[in-house]
This record gives structure tokens, sequence and C-alpha cells, in this order.
């Protein structure tokens, strides 16, 4: 039997930390196009010209076999070029930094533990928010009805992997086809389990200290290197 595991900012990140945007602060609307891969498209370069943001998000995982669920909860903050921070504030406290090196720090303070890695290869959406993804080399999109879908009027898309992608069944979108934003991103696995993400409160190149990508570990903290390990 799969238990479910709470995941960590890494795991998370590395699953769909779902770095997709929903919303816009101020956001001229524009015709959506018709075709899904284009939609995709018309989003990306959406994201692309963002200088920075900052959201509150939900992140909800669901065990396929269980039926159990975990919610998370923070706030995201977003620095072109590419530096990114995701804090945790419920249940636990949690950090997960992207530097603008490519390399990414997680901590977890209830462990006194921290993590350096790098980006993940199987996390588009990470390079969709810093302008830099090209999700159309890795999946095939096509419009779809979500019956659970959390925005009226949103327009879902399904993204199917063109080819296998550990922890990636499909991936589901609720596009805003006014602002070509993205609200919601639902990620479902070969076990049937979920990373459901909402975000909200999104706005769009506010002011972002550089000094938010400032982490300061306290004494005692456990420091694993991926890197120097060899991993991703």
């Amino acid at each position: 039997m799969r238990a479910i595991v709470t995941p960590s900012p890494l795991r998370l990140a590395a699953a769909f930390a779902a770095v997709i945007i929903g919303g816009a602060s101020a956001h001229a609307a524009s015709p959506a196009p018709a075709d899904a891969g284009e939609l995709v498209q018309a989003v990306e370069r959406r994201y692309a010209s963002i200088k920075s943001l900052t959201a509150s998000f939900t992140q909800t995982f669901r065990s396929g076999e269980l039926g159990q669920q975990i919610s998370e909860t923070g706030r995201i903050f977003m620095r072109r070029p590419g530096q990114m921070r995701w804090d945790y504030r419920a249940p636990d406290k949690k950090v997960f930094l992207v530097k603008a090196d490519g390399t990414t720090l997680a901590y977890v303070p209830s462990d006194m533990t921290a993590t350096r890695s790098r980006i993940p290869t199987t996390a588009p959406q990470l390079q969709l928010l810093m302008g830099q993804s090209d999700l159309l080399a890795t999946f095939a999109a096509s419009d779809v009805q979500l019956k659970d879908a959390a925005f009226p009027g949103s327009r879902q898309v399904k993204l199917v992997p063109r080819q296998p992608i550990e922890g990636i069944e499909m991936v589901y979108l609720e596009i805003d086809p006014r602002l070509l934003t993205v609200g919601r991103v639902l990620v479902l696995d070969a076990f049937d389990n979920e990373s459901d993400l909402v975000l909200q409160k999104v706005e769009e190149n506010a002011p972002v200290r550089a000094d938010t990508f400032d982490l300061r570990l306290p004494a005692g903290v456990e420091m694993v290197d991926a890197l120097a390990a060899g991993g991703q």
C-alpha cells in the first residue's frame, strides 16, 4: 500500500511545483488563440514579458490509492532573471529558492536540513515562470473540459508528455482566455496521485527586493549537496 507522504520543497519542484502563474494585476485583454497549442505558446509569451511577480498559493496533494490529501499554503516571489522563492507557511514552514545560476536550495527548518541542487529538467513550469520555457517541445496540448474547474469561464488544456516523464502522466491547465494567464495546474502521475496548485492574489511587476532571494541558514543545519554528488 502506498502511503501519502508530505513532499519536500525539492520534490514539489520536481513534480510540478507548479510555477505556472494565475491571475494578473494589470494586463490588456487579448484574443485567445483557437488552437490549444497556440494558446499555450501565447501564455508563454505572456509570462516571458513579466519582470517580477508575487502570489499566494495553495498546493494540494491527493493519494489515488488511499484517498488522503495534504494541503500547503504560502507565497511565491519571482524576479527576473531567474530568481524565485517559495515560502511555505502552513502547515509546516519550508523555503525553496531558485537562483539566477540555475541552482536551487530547499530548506526545512523543522528537520534542520537544506538541500542544494539544480532546477529539475522535469519541471518545465519553473522555466515558464522565468520566461524560459517551451512546453510544446515536451508536451502535446489539447482542449478538455474539467468537471471540477476551479475558475468559472476558464479554458482548460490537457498536456500529455511526448516522451515518458517520471512522475508525470498528464497535466491540466486552467487558463484565463482574456488575460492569457493560468490560475490552476493539476498534475496526475501513473498511480492517480494528484498535485493541484491554485494561485491567487497575483501582482505582476511589483517591487521585489533582491535580498528576498538571500537565505541565511542557522548554525547546525545539515547541508546536503546533490550537485557534489552528481545529482540534478
